[in-house]
């Protein structure tokens, strides 16, 4: 795992768990993961790539932009004076303003690697939207260029956000069973306005069959195909 070995591009305090981690896009971690789209996409000119939880750092967090080696200069840049000693000292208006041009500025070269490896290719992400309209993300570049979104915890206000700003060129992916199971008639209402469809199981080894947690939601959204087929 990448962070295991490269913790100098981790934003400060966010290595608390296996799972707990951010990689800071201003750091050279995405000079690295442009050279490898571009590497993989020379070889295999998919028609589409996924970019999995596209963030900047824990959302929870009062203060997610920390001061380090690779936030002094784009700090600079963006908010227009020296980088703070701490993050306290960091206001939530600088910390947004910073994100969102931060992340516009890592979505924007991984659109220009990726049409210049392979023009054909689209481009889907998935932000953590964890209620509609947040701040970070209301008419943000990836938001509104990308081809695609997908959102991963799909509650109902939620996805009426997304649709409501879909773009005429862009496909909407909602998901009916893994981190929110919808019921039946909100899996059709969703595919009658246009939404595509992604899925979470968690295979058990050795077989790899999903997890019997899954068990009702799988009967629920197999019948849905079903009829919708």
């Amino acid at each position: 795992m990448l962070h295991e070995v490269r913790q100098q591009w981790l934003i400060p305090g966010e290595h608390q768990t296996f799972w707990n981690y951010s990689l800071a896009p201003e750091s050279p971690w995405t000079d690295l993961l442009c050279e490898r789209v571009t590497e993989f996409l020379r070889q295999f000119p998919v028609e589409v790539l996924f970019f999995d939880w596209f963030r900047y750092g824990d959302h929870k967090d009062p203060h997610p932009v920390k001061p380090a080696w690779f936030v002094e200069q784009p700090f600079r840049e963006i908010i227009g004076r020296p980088m703070s000693a701490k993050a306290e000292e960091i206001t939530p208006e600088e910390s947004l303003c910073y994100r969102r041009e931060v992340l516009a500025r890592q979505f924007c070269r991984l659109r220009d690697a990726t049409r210049k490896a392979s023009p054909q290719t689209k481009l889907i992400f998935t932000p953590p939207y964890h209620a509609p309209a947040e701040p970070l993300w209301v008419d943000h570049p990836m938001v509104k260029e990308s081809d695609g979104l997908l959102a991963e915890y799909s509650k109902p206000e939620t996805m009426e956000w997304l649709i409501s700003i879909r773009q005429p060129h862009q496909c909407l992916i909602a998901t009916p069973m893994g981190p929110g199971d919808m019921e039946a008639a909100v899996i059709k209402q969703l595919y009658a306005r246009g939404c595509g469809m992604c899925g979470y199981l968690w295979g058990v080894p050795p077989r790899l069959k999903p997890h019997p947690r899954f068990d009702q939601q799988l009967r629920v959204v197999s019948q849905v195909f079903k009829e919708l087929r």
